[in-house]
């Protein structure tokens, strides 16, 4: 294993070290910001492959192979839960044969030099994430700061009651960064490296700091799911929203588990990619949602694991739909490393250096709710400050009496303004039902002429 250039940077310190100060944190994810994606030349170029290779270009095969079947869904239905909603054609119970997906995997794992798992992220017009605003991609950069957060979060009617909240932005690039806000740039998901940011917001201080991430499933899990058709659920797209999570071990039954990650705390209905297996677009708003009840997909929030394959130098991330940093965790003992512990230590967690049976964490039980929104509705609210109700919405996540109207008008009885997942679920259907194609999110021309509502 070569050196790891970043050895002598606080980054690889001491596990058993007390945690840093949130804003010498956030100077430090600044400055790896701009080491890993805007260093200039070949020296900032080996710099991220070192960083890579250095914990993960060592595993074998069978390590790669038992990590990613860890990570696809587990495929079990909850207490409760009930077949999809009149999409006809698909298995109703819609359960993961274990073999099937073994043999999927297996076969990509041994086709990785020959085989093509690229994906084009779905046209604007046909995306879930971006048909609702109509509004082009600019790539220029701009500030993701407390106000423009917050400026988001009233316009998707969210209620936001803890001092630090999660926050994705899908589809952008981190750019150098500065101690209370960070800075991004517009670019497409492809579901093959990190073009995603994942960061935490302190409202109390009023500072965000940010990492590289992706909030989207890696093209390997995408082929598998199309591979399976309707017999399996391997991957999905985490729909946008404000979602629920608690600290606790991901995949903790596994041999590579990892303690203290991001375990989803709410149940929520999701898009999956069953077209072709020669399709090269995935998750389209033509293709199936997992509408059945009290459905739990473990779209959890921890690290990347395996994060570049040196024999194609394409970065890759073990994701079937959970949010996911890079970095891992040492052999054996466990203890998170890089920018996953960097991004941990800003949540306000602690690095231990042992856990209880079960790999229990000192963090467990903590609750955190987690903002998802593309970069391009962050950017809108950076653009246009103040109150512009073209850009108000309602998704997962929102409350607000204009909810209450929607799940009125969409026949749940008891409406209580909360937009949770039975609403969600409900929305869908209805959105299925009347224009063919779904994305859960309610516009306000779709507020007003379907349910007489402002937004």
């Amino acid at each position: 294993m070569q050196d790891d250039p970043l050895k002598n940077t606080p980054l690889a310190a001491n596990p058993n070290t007390p945690p840093l100060s949130r804003r010498r944190l956030l100077q430090q994810a600044s400055g790896l910001g701009a080491a890993m994606l805007t260093g200039s030349g070949a020296a900032a170029q080996s710099v991220i492959e070192a960083d890579a290779n250095a914990a993960f270009s060592d595993l074998s095969g069978d390590e790669e192979l038992a990590i990613m079947l860890a990570d696809a869904e587990p495929g079990q239905l909850q207490p409760g839960a009930v077949g999809f909603l009149k999409l006809p054609g698909l298995n109703e119970n819609f359960l993961k044969p274990r073999e099937l997906f073994e043999q999927v995997v297996g076969k990509i794992i041994s086709e990785l030099d020959t085989g093509d798992f690229t994906y084009q992220w779905a046209e604007d017009e046909v995306s879930p994430d971006y048909r609702h605003l109509e509004e082009p991609v600019y790539y220029g950069f701009f500030p993701v700061d407390h106000d423009t957060l917050t400026l988001a979060a009233k316009r998707n009617s969210f209620e936001l009651e803890d001092d630090v909240i999660l926050f994705g932005l899908r589809g952008c690039r981190l750019l150098p960064s500065s101690p209370t806000k960070a800075f991004v740039r517009e670019r497409y998901p492809n579901h093959q490296d990190y073009r995603c940011v994942l960061g935490v917001w302190d409202r109390v201080k009023k500072e965000v700091v940010a990492v590289q991430a992706s909030t989207v499933p890696n093209g390997r899990y995408i082929y598998a799911q199309q591979r399976m058709k309707a017999t399996g659920t391997c991957s999905n797209l985490m729909p946008t929203g404000l979602h629920h999570y608690i600290v606790g071990p991901h995949r903790a039954s596994s041999n590579a588990p990892q303690p203290g990650a991001f375990r989803q705390n709410r149940s929520f209905n999701t898009l999956r990619s069953h077209g072709r297996s020669d399709s090269r677009q995935a998750f389209t708003i033509h293709e199936y949602w997992d509408l059945r009840k009290n459905l739990w997909v473990f779209d959890n929030i921890h690290a990347g694991s395996f994060d570049q394959r040196p024999r194609d130098g394409l970065y890759y991330f073990s994701s079937a739909g959970c949010q996911t940093v890079p970095g891992g965790y040492t052999r054996g003992s466990r203890i998170p490393e890089r920018r996953w512990k960097l991004f941990r230590e800003m949540a306000g967690l602690t690095t231990p250096s042992s856990y209880r049976a079960g790999w229990i964490s000192p963090d467990d039980g903590k609750k955190f709710k987690y903002m998802l929104l593309t970069a391009r509705e962050l950017r809108l609210a950076y653009r246009d400050p103040g109150d512009h109700p073209e850009w108000h919405r309602l998704r997962l996540g929102s409350k607000s009496e204009s909810v209450r109207a929607v799940q009125t008008g969409i026949g749940l009885s008891g409406p209580d303004g909360e937009f949770g997942p039975n609403t969600q679920r409900a929305y869908l259907q209805w959105q299925l039902d009347k224009f063919g194609w779904a994305d859960g999110i309610v516009t306000p021309k779709i507020a007003r002429d379907h349910f007489g509502v402002t937004i």
